[in-house]
């Protein structure tokens, strides 16, 4: 944070803004901060550095898959968005595959008895046809958003074919993230 723009400063408060060595000596500090001889306390007023604005982006980065953007809090800080799911700048992404999902049901037992049609375009980042544990689903082909479960409802069947009846099911990872973390197979 900025020193004070009136007021009295100290040279405490001085060498904390300057990371300067004890003991605080105001022409090294002078020196430091690029200001001319003579020397003033009184030059420090308001020096420090200043804080980007609320919202100003500031960079991206990557937690496995997931592409980060960190934005300015306008105090100094930073606040986080996550802006891809599956991102190729994280090593990730790619074709996603698509296939067709029912409506999220609370029992899987659903899917298989009731003989579910799968109509909802829905997206994934594994390698097979069908999603396995630990692939992620998305509601749109670009992979920025995960597919969220209704409450209680952590269960869909699937289909490779668009309206075609579930042969097998996946279960959703409740904490709106996509996760799959179980998959089954309805008996014939």
């Amino acid at each position: 944070m900025a020193l004070p723009v009136e007021g009295p400063l100290s040279f405490s408060a001085i060498g904390a803004v300057l990371n300067a060595e004890i003991p605080f000596r105001l022409g090294s500090m002078s020196a430091t901060a690029g200001f001319a001889t003579p020397y003033r306390v009184s030059a420090f007023h308001g020096y420090g550095p200043t804080c980007p604005p609320y919202g100003t982006f500031l960079y991206s980065s990557c937690n496995g898959c997931e592409e980060i953007y960190h934005y300015a809090d306008g105090s100094c800080g930073e606040y986080t968005q996550i802006v891809n799911y599956n991102s190729p700048n994280c090593g990730c992404g790619g074709e996603l595959i698509l296939f067709f999902v029912s409506s999220p049901v609370n029992d899987p037992s659903k899917i298989c008895l009731e003989k579910t049609n799968c109509c909802t375009p829905i997206w994934h980042n594994g390698a097979n046809l069908f999603p396995e544990v630990g692939d992620i689903v998305y509601e749109d082909a670009s992979g920025t958003i995960p597919l969220s479960p209704s409450e209680g409802n952590i269960f869909f069947g699937m289909s490779e074919l668009e309206c075609e009846i579930a042969l097998s099911w996946f279960k959703l990872s409740s904490e709106g993230d996509g996760l799959v973390i179980d998959i089954g197979r309805c008996k014939k």
